[in-house]
């Protein structure tokens, strides 16, 4: 069944997504009557201005996405394929 719920906790992970993938690039054109950039609550703008998400700051290394660029620019096939 459809809910509102599952449609705000689909849009949160989508956002989640995003920003995690492209952090904060910017797709659009710069404002030009912005003077701030940081917010004072510590949050950032996600991808496409619309939402605001607040990164981590404080992830231990061990836990942390990593993957070595120079292993991978002479690999043929560098991405994995995995069978759900």
């Amino acid at each position: 069944m459809a809910k509102f719920e599952n449609l705000v906790d689909s849009f949160a992970g989508l956002v989640a997504l995003l920003s995690s993938q492209f952090s904060s690039v910017k797709f659009t054109p710069p404002y030009v009557y912005g003077f701030v950039d940081d917010s004072p609550d510590g949050f950032e703008n996600a991808v496409g201005d619309y939402f605001q998400v607040k990164y981590p700051v404080n992830w231990p290394d061990d836990e942390r996405y990593d993957f070595d660029w120079a292993a991978l620019a002479g690999d043929t096939d560098p991405i994995q394929n995995f069978p759900y």
